[in-house]
């Protein structure tokens, strides 16, 4: 387990916060998911993914919504309305038609742990308050 993932592991640890899964990947990387049940029935993981120089990390959560096809041209305008109101994170439309989260940050190995709990709590934050105009967009 790289440095960097193993500091934002004990860091959850030390803030009560729980974890999935951790792992190394092949490509060097360290990849520890995190589930989260979100306001509104919104129920997903977020991946941490520690780039194996221990210098950067980047948050995904696959597949957060699952968008219908005639639906799309209308989530395509609430995503990019979403980039625009959010600053942190960024939601995009996959070829699989999937709403998909993702956000960079370069680390510092002193306090890695912290930035990264921090990263995951905001994100979570935001899709909170975005995932009911996503919903919007699919049901409404």
């Amino acid at each position: 387990m790289l440095r960097t993932a193993q500091a934002f592991i004990d860091q959850l640890k030390e803030d009560n916060l729980k974890m999935k899964d951790s792992r190394d990947v092949e490509n060097g990387k360290s990849v520890v998911v995190c589930g989260f049940n979100g306001k509104n029935n919104a129920v997903y993981d977020v991946f941490m993914i520690f780039d194996e120089d221990n210098v950067g990390v980047s948050l995904r959560v696959f597949r957060l919504v699952a968008v219908p096809e005639d639906r799309t041209n209308k989530i395509y305008d609430v995503v990019n309305d979403l980039n625009l109101r959010f600053r942190w994170v960024k939601f995009f439309c996959d070829h699989d038609s999937y709403v998909n989260v993702q956000e960079d940050a370069t680390l510092s190995e002193a306090d890695c742990g912290k930035t990264c709990v921090r990263m995951m709590m905001r994100a979570v934050a935001i899709i909170d308050a975005a995932y009911p105009d996503l919903m919007r967009a699919i049901w409404a």
